[in-house]
C-alpha cells in the first residue's frame, strides 16, 4: 500500500493513514505489502521494511563522493539498499485464511494482533 497520504474525509480533512490501513483491512480480502514496518501493526499483511540506518549509511557515503571526492552526483548511480527487515502480520494473515509456512514466521518479526486492538 502506497500513496495513502492523501485521502479526505467529506468534510476535506486529511484521513490518518492508520485509518485508511484499518479500513482497508476490515474492506478488503486481497494480501497486501508494503515497506514501511509500522503498516503490518496497522493491517498490512506482510512488509520488507526499509532499513533506515542502510539508508542513512548510503547516503553519507554518496554525500562523501559528492562533497570530499568531488565526484558529480549525475555520475554516481542509483542503487538500492540490499537489507530489510521482514514482517508478517498473524491476524491479517488469519482473517484472509493464508498459511504462513514457519521458515518465514522464523525468519520474521510477527504481529500478532492489530495496533487497534491494544
Amino acid at each position: 500500500m502506497i500513496g495513502i497520504f492523501n485521502f479526505r474525509d467529506e468534510s476535506g480533512n486529511n484521513v490518518h493513514y492508520r485509518d485508511v490501513l484499518e479500513w482497508t483491512a476490515r474492506n478488503s480480502l486481497l494480501p497486501d505489502s508494503s515497506f514501511w514496518a509500522d503498516r503490518a501493526t496497522y493491517g498490512t499483511l506482510c512488509v520488507v521494511s526499509v532499513s533506515g540506518y542502510q539508508q542513512g549509511l548510503a547516503a553519507g557515503k554518496i554525500a562523501r563522493r559528492i562533497l570530499v571526492d568531488g565526484e558529480s552526483p549525475s555520475d554516481i548511480p542509483m542503487t538500492r539498499t540490499a537489507k530489510g527487515q521482514p514482517l508478517v502480520s498473524l491476524a491479517r494473515a488469519k482473517e484472509l485464511g493464508i498459511a504462513i509456512p514457519s521458515k518465514t514466521l522464523l525468519s520474521s518479526e510477527v504481529i500478532t494482533e492489530y495496533g487497534w486492538d491494544n
